[in-house]
């Protein structure tokens, strides 16, 4: 114990108080009429700590320490996790194991046969929305790439203002009379932007928020005014056939000039904001911050497919999936058959489940998938799931 304090010290020498955990009770001493009288383990335990906060206190150290023996543990634990869950995870060494998650995906691929064929593999806007919300690394590398591109094109957007005429050749043509305060006002909008995606990029899990989207759909305006603007100079500078790849070519080979670098600019800046606002990946970035999808279709387009290509995909990084089918389900809570088919029994609650599978989620270090496949294959009736409030997200078209 004593060498566990010295490298916590050692490592953290702002350190102001220190807590032991013990997974077990300290005896007390024996009674003071016995034979032979002992010092129990807690009182021994009390005297270390007096003696170490003298030795502390000697070397100008502030540091107050304590410890919590089994009782305090159980109660905090209890006190956080009501359900037992998550304790059942973490000492249950017989659930969701590594080896489980593998055999589960595999019996799930056997059971929807031929709907899923994992040497072929089409390219479906489904596929996008569900990296999105699984957070695949894919994902992440494309909203990497657009953060990088906006961050540049808002290093163009700054520079505008202070191109002079000796620069001209270099950077592009000085913007136009009365275009540096919306100039300035985009570049300090696509900073915000570019901030908030790395924030994100950070911290995958917190969403965005509607608003930084409102704030793309106000910007474009503002940016195609920019691109207006900055077209009109061209074509007065140069004459109506500037606009065109000829006149680029023509003046960055034999005048070493850009005059449209401003203009080619904006309209990348507005191609981008776009994307956000409108485009696909907009969509994926509102997917990667939801905690629930629903994906609707008619047969045959993929869908199956798709949520079994992810979930393997996902396995393969570690993270976890858990697949299930409408068939599967004819009993008034769903709870009862998850619990059952996960080998925890039909009778763990709906509470304890989650607290499960919010463990198994934390142990992988990212997002848990639940998905049920085929929800219309449900029987008696399909109708009834809107009641759970779990399976009432957003949508996604396959």
């Amino acid at each position: 114990m004593e060498d566990s304090l010295d490298t916590a010290l050692r490592n953290h020498p702002e350190l102001t108080h220190y807590t032991f955990t013990l997974p077990f009770q300290l005896s007390g001493s024996s009674a003071a009429g016995t034979r032979r009288p002992r010092e129990g383990s807690n009182e021994t335990l009390v005297g270390w700590i007096e003696e170490w906060n003298a030795e502390l206190a000697a070397k100008g150290v502030e540091l107050e320490i304590d410890y919590w023996e089994e009782t305090e543990l159980s109660g905090r634990l209890q006190e956080m996790d009501p359900s037992g869950g998550r304790q059942r995870y973490w000492f249950d060494q017989t659930i969701l194991t590594d080896e489980w998650f593998q055999q589960h995906l595999e019996d799930a691929t056997a059971q929807v046969g031929d709907r899923y064929t994992p040497d072929i593999s089409v390219e479906v806007p489904l596929l996008g929305a569900l990296d999105a919300f699984g957070i695949a690394d894919s994902f992440l590398q494309q909203t990497q790439k657009l953060t990088d591109r906006l961050s540049r094109l808002q290093g163009s957007f700054a520079l505008m203002p202070n191109i002079e005429e000796d620069r001209e050749d270099l950077d592009g043509m000085p913007i136009p009379d009365g275009l540096e305060p919306p100039v300035q006002e985009v570049a300090a909008n696509l900073q915000r932007i570019t901030e908030k995606l790395r924030a994100f990029l950070a911290d995958p899990d917190a969403p965005l928020g509607r608003q930084f989207f409102d704030d793309i759909g106000s910007l474009i305006p503002l940016v195609n005014e920019c691109e207006t603007r900055l077209l009109d100079q061209l074509i007065d500078e140069h004459g109506e056939g500037a606009d065109s790849a000829g006149f680029r070519q023509y003046s960055a080979e034999y005048q070493m000039s850009f005059p449209a670098a401003n203009l080619d600019d904006a309209r990348e800046t507005i191609q981008a904001l776009e994307s956000l606002h409108t485009g696909d990946v907009g969509r994926q970035l509102v997917f990667a911050g939801s905690r629930q999808m629903l994906v609707y279709g008619p047969a045959g387009i993929g869908k199956t497919h798709a949520l079994i290509e992810q979930a393997w995909t996902r396995g393969g990084r570690n993270l976890r999936t858990v697949v299930f089918f409408g068939e599967d389900f004819s009993v008034d809570q769903p709870w009862q058959t998850i619990s059952a088919k996960l080998g925890l029994g039909a009778d763990v609650g709906r509470d304890e489940l989650f607290a499960i599978l919010e463990a198994a989620a934390t142990a992988s270090g990212s997002k848990l998938s639940l998905t049920i496949d085929a929800l219309n294959e449900t029987t008696p009736d399909r109708r009834r799931w809107p009641a759970y409030p779990p399976f009432a997200g957003r949508t996604a078209p396959g």
